[in-house]
């Protein structure tokens, strides 16, 4: 949801600040040359004639050469350069606050919004407001964004955040009442319904919390979310079961799927419990609990499976069979257990003879390679001693020579 929000109020931002035209007014600074343009979502400073210009005072002819100056940094983008040159200018401060807001910077934006409000008091003040509010919403400052509304009723476009505001200051029926403003065919209906979730569930309205998590399941069937919200307010355990086992099969990744388990888990151990609980004769409890507790091998995958496995057979046992044949149904499934125990501790025995089987074989390998090393470096070493050798015997030739020619 937390996705879905923060696109639904980049979307907001985008049209707050096409909505809004620079007020004009005097040519009393830089600012004033500058107006907002709705299709490049930006300012553009005003292309005055030769004509125009006459027409300007000194110091409105001044103010205009700088705006003309800073206009060539603003169209590359270098706002931060014009900013700390020029603290002031509006455009480079709206700029600021919208990169960083984009960007999640959330206090820096709100930085830059305290300027933007210091400095040009001839600022859109409703326009003001508007991004007042998105951005303290954003840094979780539902009291403080609330107060930027002077009369939230005015807000439409702004239903779905300010009640996700009193939701979170846990002002449950105004939430209900501004996420109620949202029409199902709104762009924010899916984060309305659940706002309206969470107000009906924290005040244990479980009935109204579990329609509403039923319009969910049917609005975005592929989110475990929705399931979970389901099961949580279902009180019949064989139904809220079954909406944990359909939240964890859509589970995301390993860690959500091993969180949403435990609900199984625990349900399905504390049904057999129950049916153990009410057995007039003894039978050692299947346990399931207690089989993972002894885990020392299997992945992830492997336990989900045979957990699986195990509730569908115990089920089994329950709804089958009664009296001896029930209490004979569980000691198999006890014996298949243990058996299933034995099995993965062979085989991870098998497999860690296997591997340690190949290191010895590799350490060997490389033992040999290393001797086939030596052996050719020796090899090399003799080779080297003859060609010496060689080469002595024939300079002991040519000496013999040279004596011999002396000689005569």
């Amino acid at each position: 949801m937390q996705n879905l929000k923060n696109i639904s109020i980049l979307l907001l931002l985008a049209f707050i600040l096409s909505a809004a035209v620079y007020a004009q007014g005097s040519r009393s600074s830089y600012n004033s040359f500058y107006i907002y343009n709705k299709e490049r979502h930006g300012y553009y400073l005003i292309d005055y004639t030769k004509e125009d210009i006459k027409t300007l005072s000194n110091i409105e002819l001044k103010h205009y050469k700088t705006a003309k100056k800073i206009n060539k940094l603003y169209m590359q983008g270098r706002y931060e350069e014009i900013i700390n040159k020029y603290p002031d200018f509006t455009p480079g401060l709206l700029e600021m606050y919208r990169k960083n807001y984009n960007t999640g910077k959330y206090d820096t934006a709100l930085y830059y919004l305290n300027k933007i409000s210091k400095f040009d008091k001839s600022f859109d003040k409703k326009l003001l407001s508007n991004l007042y509010f998105l951005t303290y919403y954003k840094t979780g400052k539902y009291d403080l964004a609330l107060e930027q509304l002077s009369n939230p009723e005015e807000y439409k476009k702004f239903s779905v955040f300010i009640a996700d505001c009193y939701l979170n200051l846990e002002q449950y029926p105004q939430a209900i009442l501004y996420a109620n403003k949202i029409p199902e065919n709104g762009d924010n209906y899916y984060m309305a319904q659940t706002i309206l979730f969470k107000a009906y569930f924290r005040q244990n309205k479980t009935d109204k919390a579990k329609n509403i998590a039923q319009k969910l399941i049917d609005l975005k069937p592929y989110l475990p979310d929705n399931y979970l919200r389901f099961a949580r307010c279902e009180n019949d355990k064989a139904q809220k079961i079954k909406y944990y086992y359909l939240a964890r099969d859509r589970a995301r990744d390993i860690d959500e799927k091993n969180d949403i388990n435990a609900y199984v888990m625990f349900l399905e151990q504390e049904k057999l419990n129950n049916v153990i609980e009410n057995l007039e004769m003894f039978v050692d409890k299947p346990d399931w609990i207690e089989i993972l507790k002894t885990a020392q091998y299997g992945d992830f995958d492997y336990w989900i499976s045979r957990q699986d496995d195990f509730f569908k057979a115990s089920n089994n046992c329950i709804q089958k069979y009664t009296g001896k044949e029930q209490i004979k149904c569980f000691e198999n499934l006890n014996k298949k257990q243990d058996t299933l125990t034995l099995k993965l501790i062979q085989t991870v025995k098998l497999e860690n003879e296997k591997a340690y089987q190949e290191a010895v074989v590799r350490q060997n390998q490389e033992l040999i390679r290393q001797q086939m090393i030596q052996n050719i470096n020796q090899i090399n070493a003799i080779y080297q001693m003859k060609n010496i050798n060689n080469s002595l015997q024939e300079q002991n030739n040519q000496l013999k020579r040279l004596n011999n020619y002396l000689y005569w």
